[in-house]
């Protein structure tokens, strides 16, 4: 778990980045234990004023997997500290997401995540040089623009109370973004706290996006495509309730759409698939071909690399899905 040690202590408050899942239950303890303690006057969360966790002592000592957020809620309660919820609602992520983003935007995002997940199974393992960072659709949405709104909500607070009576309990991807953010607003007011813009290009970052009615009755199988790449991505990137979460958001699919949406579905929840969208030197590092077969192996991952929205493909073929049903390489 990550939280605030830096040169600017003294004027930020203390930001938990925690794990919302896998190893959430220990920073839970963690930050329960540090409200608990140093009861705080505002404990900020990374929830919208809609999603307020509802949470009793009793339910905390008999559920294993209780998230830190529950566990912060909770802790506040007890030391009557006052609770700010600092993000929007989950339902403005998914439409600023799903119908603010075009195809070929979340198939860059869907590959984006697939490096980011490989790059983390080889840490330590290989040299890391052969991809720099780039800010797709999904790092944009969910994270770039959620920092900078919880920032403006953290900084709001920080001119009602000082530093030191304010915790912040936010995702592991969230802390440092917000921590730059309000390092800068530092220095733009010479140390001090005070009101102002911050971050004018994400001032829209609560404007919901509706959906293109008309679009997806003339494309149906496209918006099939379109939700399957947006339900992979979530899937890659978050927790299993926010998948479940955004599938009850958007409602059920046509027939033609959902045709499309479980054909697409195959293809990019296929390991191959991932493979085809990353960088051919991250792939020689994943990848172990039986000798041989090393020309036949990566002939095929290109060829399935070109069904992709942003390769101008549709999403799926009948020669990708027979790759996948039919082709089974020695993968590492």
């Amino acid at each position: 778990m990550d939280h605030s040690t830096d040169v600017m202590a003294t004027r930020l408050p203390h930001v938990f980045g925690v794990e919302h899942r896998g190893r959430g239950m220990a920073d839970a303890r963690v930050v329960h234990e540090h409200i608990l303690r140093t009861r705080p006057k505002v404990v900020v969360m990374e929830t919208s004023d809609e999603e307020v966790p509802r949470a009793r002592a009793t339910d905390l000592r008999r559920t294993a997997n209780v998230p830190p957020e529950t566990w912060a809620y909770e802790a506040a309660l007890a030391c009557g500290a006052r609770v700010v919820h600092a993000d929007r609602p989950k339902r403005i992520t998914y439409a600023r997401l799903l119908h603010g983003c075009d195809m070929e935007e979340l198939d860059e995002a869907y590959a984006e995540e697939a490096v980011r997940n490989y790059r983390k199974i080889l840490a330590g393992k290989h040299s890391q040089t052969w991809h720099k960072k780039r800010k797709d659709a999904f790092q944009r949405v969910v994270v770039e623009e959620r920092d900078a709104g919880m920032a403006r909500a953290l900084a709001k607070v920080l001119e009602e109370h000082d530093a030191e009576d304010v915790v912040a309990v936010v995702g592991r991807r969230h802390r440092y973004g917000i921590r730059k953010h309000l390092v800068q607003r530092c220095r733009r007011s010479k140390g001090q706290m005070v009101r102002g813009s911050m971050l004018e290009e994400h001032l829209g970052w609560t404007v919901d996006v509706p959906e293109d009615q008309e679009w997806r009755k003339e494309h149906p199988a496209a918006y099939g495509v379109k939700r399957a790449l947006f339900e992979r991505v979530l899937a890659m990137a978050t927790d299993p309730s926010v998948l479940q979460d955004a599938r009850r958001w958007m409602g059920p699919m046509k027939p033609n759409e959902a045709h499309a949406h479980a054909l697409a579905e195959e293809v990019y929840g296929a390991p191959r698939m991932m493979l085809a969208c990353v960088p051919p030197e991250l792939r020689e590092c994943v990848v172990c071909a039986r000798r041989g077969q090393e020309r036949s192996f990566a002939q095929a991952i290109e060829d399935l690399g070109r069904v992709r929205p942003s390769q101008r493909g549709s999403g799926y073929s009948d020669h990708a899905l027979e790759m996948l049903r039919g082709l089974h390489f020695q993968i590492q």
